[in-house]
């Protein structure tokens, strides 16, 4: 949603696809990373991190904002961009998403990780011992 995703638009317009490409994969690359941390960070609320050896169990309650459409809102996004970090069969190619596509994508998640952190901890029915 910056500078980069500007440029690969304004490549693609002029015609300058090769570019355009070389850019797009490099920002869908980068943003297969950003949901990754925002699964570590965000959704699972830094209790467990790669690479990390400790579990931070104090922040165990705060995965009780967890929704079923917010794993699927991570796993669909995950899924699309990790077809361009993964190898592909020559036979059956990834096309990259265009990038209007990639702007929806980002906003996406974007606009989840504001709603996600304001989020109450206590879902309803949920009784404190």
């Amino acid at each position: 949603m910056n500078q980069r995703y500007q440029d690969a638009k304004k490549m693609s317009e002029n015609g300058e696809f090769e570019h355009a490409e070389i850019l797009m994969k490099s920002i869908c690359s980068d943003f297969r990373a950003l949901v990754e941390r925002s699964i570590e960070n965000d959704l699972l609320c830094g209790v467990v991190q790669r690479f990390q050896r400790p579990v931070h169990t104090l922040k165990l309650k705060d995965l009780a904002k967890l929704k079923e459409s917010d794993c699927n809102l991570l796993d669909s996004l995950m899924t699309k961009y990790s077809w361009f970090e993964h190898s592909q069969p020559s036979e059956s190619p990834v096309e990259l998403p265009k990038p209007d596509e990639l702007m929806v994508d980002m906003t996406k998640l974007k606009n989840w990780r504001e709603e996600y952190s304001k989020r109450s901890t206590e879902p309803s029915g949920f009784v404190k011992a």
